[in-house]
């Protein structure tokens, strides 16, 4: 496994327990809107902490790089209605050290 691979898998990892989720759900095809929330907040941070590509966080989570670019467009535009979810970005990505683009992942 590549480093920024188990970066993405971190993330996923963060999300999916601060969503209290399992991975399979946050990777399978269901459409109900705990599941839907967490994918998209994952392939915000993805995005906004690593330096992977779209299709490479579409990948960890079985979609492709069109569903990461909406995924990124929803959770921006929430951003800026709801301050809840800026307190939700912040919970999760609270250990910096993990979320730093120059940083060791581990």
């Amino acid at each position: 496994m590549t480093r920024r691979e188990i970066r993405l898998e971190r993330i996923l990892n963060d999300v999916c327990n601060y969503y209290g989720i399992k991975l399979s759900d946050i990777k399978g095809r269901s459409r109900l809107r705990k599941f839907v929330e967490a994918r998209h907040m994952f392939c915000y941070l993805a995005r906004e902490h690593t330096y992977s590509s779209l299709s490479e966080i579409g990948l960890t989570v079985n979609r492709d790089h069109s569903n990461v670019i909406h995924s990124i467009k929803k959770v921006n535009s929430l951003k800026d209605i709801y301050k809840s979810i800026n307190k939700e970005i912040s919970e999760i990505s609270s250990d910096e050290s993990l979320y730093d683009k120059g940083g060791v992942s581990v």
